[in-house]
Formats: C-alpha cells, sequence, structure tokens
C-alpha cells in the first residue's frame, strides 16, 4: 500500500490530479488490507479535494467495515449512503446481508 500512496503523491507532483476512481482504487487497496482507518483517511482527502464519495466508495468501506465485524459503523454507512441519495446496489445489499448479524437497520441514526 505504501507504493500505492507513493505513486498518488508522484502523479500529484507531475501536474496528474487524482479522480474519485484514483480515490477509490486506493480505499479499495486499504479495505483489502484491513486497513479501514487509512481507507477512512482517503475519504476526507478525497472529500476535502471537492471529490464526492459515491456507491463504491461506501460500498467498499461498508465491506470492509463488515468483514471487521465493526457493525455498528456499517450501520452508519449505510444510513450516510442513503442520506446522500444513493442507493445500496445488489453486492452492497449481499454483503451487508450476509456479514451483518441481527443489525437493526431499521429508523436510522
Amino acid at each position: 500500500m505504501e507504493r500505492a500512496k507513493d505513486l498518488m503523491e508522484e502523479m500529484v507532483t507531475k501536474g496528474i490530479d487524482p479522480d474519485v476512481v484514483t480515490y477509490n482504487t486506493l480505499i479499495n487497496g486499504y479495505c483489502n488490507n484491513g486497513i479501514v482507518d487509512e481507507a477512512l483517511k482517503v475519504k476526507t482527502i478525497m472529500e476535502w479535494k471537492d471529490f464526492e464519495p459515491n456507491v463504491v466508495t461506501y460500498n467498499t468501506i461498508s465491506s470492509c467495515l463488515c468483514k471487521l465485524k465493526l457493525y455498528e459503523e456499517v450501520k452508519t454507512w449505510l444510513f450516510a449512503m442513503i442520506k446522500r441519495g444513493f442507493t445500496p446496489n445488489v453486492a452492497m445489499k449481499n454483503t451487508n446481508t450476509v456479514n451483518l448479524p441481527s443489525a437493526n437497520l431499521e429508523g436510522g441514526e
């Protein structure tokens, strides 16, 4: 992951601005390695740079949180996603249905 982070920094120094796909790719890499804190930092940087998280961003982080058994955080992410106007896609619904043991997703926060 350090190489991916370095590559992104190199892009910026060469005048190539990262886009949503670049940020989501980095988030996915951190999530695949179980480093959710770094994934969330990248999401914050993404927003600071005026890029809106999309359904891929939410799905990736939500799936990571499920794998780490951080179910209350998953619930928070799902509500944030819906609040932003996104509809969870089939993959996200399936991931969360399988991984969320009896978490009450009724009613929001």
